[in-house]
């Protein structure tokens, strides 16, 4: 249904695929902030003390997903300080 979808919006619709990607980065942060509050915490705070090694696969996976996001953030950050710093 997402090929489909995407498709139509490419030759029907004539958007971009900038677009796209920023739509759907939307529609990501909508369905994870739904998530937390629908997530019925007790239990999950159930699984992660007595199963010790899921805790730690866990982390182990978001620490795995958030490295490039951190370092793009900062690599970002530092390239902005020295355009700006050359630029006055």
């Amino acid at each position: 249904m997402g090929v489909v979808t995407y498709i139509i919006e490419k030759i029907w619709l004539h958007i971009k695929v900038g677009t796209i990607d920023n739509g759907v980065e939307l529609l990501g942060l909508i369905a994870f902030i739904s998530l937390m509050i629908t997530a019925n915490w007790r239990d999950i705070n159930k699984l992660f003390v007595k199963n010790r090694p899921f805790f730690w696969a866990m982390l182990a996976f978001v620490v795995i997903l958030g490295v490039p996001c951190l370092t793009d953030f900062v690599q970002g950050f530092i390239d902005g300080f020295v355009a700006g710093a050359h630029a006055n």
